[in-house]
């Protein structure tokens, strides 16, 4: 199928990962790799060959920074692109040539660099392909972009597939994130939970905001969880709850004196607890 993927490499990888997309995704990524260095090698064209030899170092770091001891537990996968005797001599012979003009040197990624190298790892495909905006709201079925001036006339703004998400919002998380669907998931879920609030609120419902309050919390550590400093990803998105002067005032007052019910509490849940229950965002 012309993806430089070994079609038994290829079918190997889904049937092992099916169920884990950041784990196929890296050895799609590795699998696609190997077979680049190849060609550039059989190209002798160095300054390509350095760019993937780079990119292969990023891919292993990078499973180590998602799976830690378990990276790339599955040996056999991991070792595909040398299954073979004639295989294993060929890249023996590879990276001798090469290591000539590009040295042995190899330095590690600082940490805060992985975590925004490793992020495109959690998207559905490596490759995934670019869509445009029609197709986007045609393959997530976005609601029509409401009228600034009605939208913003009132602090709840205009919601006309009544999914609890302001058309805006849902639009904008989509457009942003239509690759990532765990980030998608999990800002979708924060756009819901600030709606919810604020009619938990209009109903002086404090039981009810106090539970969406806490469910709050935990989407808010688990996007922390999944990616880290990066979080929600787009501040601006974040802010969208509160994007006009008269939302941002609502919401403070709302905070204020519902807090003055529920309390300020704030209870962190531990990593464990985290590992456990962000599972369900991705």
């Amino acid at each position: 199928n012309n993806n430089l993927i070994r079609d038994d490499w290829e079918r190997a990888i889904v049937f092992e990962f099916h169920e884990d997309k950041i784990n196929m995704n890296l050895h799609n990524a590795l699998a696609k790799n190997t077979t680049l260095l190849n060609n550039y090698y059989e190209d002798m064209n160095v300054d390509e060959y350095a760019k993937a030899s780079k990119e292969d170092q990023y891919i292993i770091e990078c499973a180590g920074y998602f799976y830690g001891m378990n990276m790339f537990k599955n040996r056999e996968l991991f070792k595909k692109g040398e299954d073979t005797r004639e295989r294993i001599e060929y890249i023996l012979k590879r990276d001798s040539e090469m290591s000539e003009y590009l040295g042995y040197g190899i330095h590690g990624t600082p940490s805060s660099k992985l975590e925004s190298i490793c992020q495109k790892y959690r998207l559905e495909t490596v490759n995934a392909k670019n869509l445009s905006k029609k197709e986007i709201e045609e393959k997530f079925n976005l609601p029509p972009e409401p009228d600034p001036k009605v939208n913003n006339s009132t602090i709840l703004g205009v919601d006309s597939n009544n999914n609890d998400i302001r058309d805006d919002w849902e639009r904008a998380i989509a457009f942003e994130y239509y690759q990532d669907k765990t980030r998608m998931n999990l800002n979708n879920l924060f756009a819901k939970n600030s709606t919810q609030l604020t009619k938990a609120y209009n109903s002086g419902s404090s039981d009810k905001y106090k539970e969406l309050d806490t469910l709050q919390s935990e989407i808010i550590d688990c996007a922390y969880y999944l990616y880290k400093v990066e979080g929600f990803g787009s501040a601006m998105l974040q802010k969208m709850g509160s994007n006009t002067y008269a939302r941002k005032r609502a919401a403070l007052k709302r905070d204020h004196e519902i807090s003055e019910v529920i309390g300020y509490g704030i209870h962190g849940l531990t990593t464990s607890q985290l590992k456990e229950i962000c599972q369900k965002y991705k």
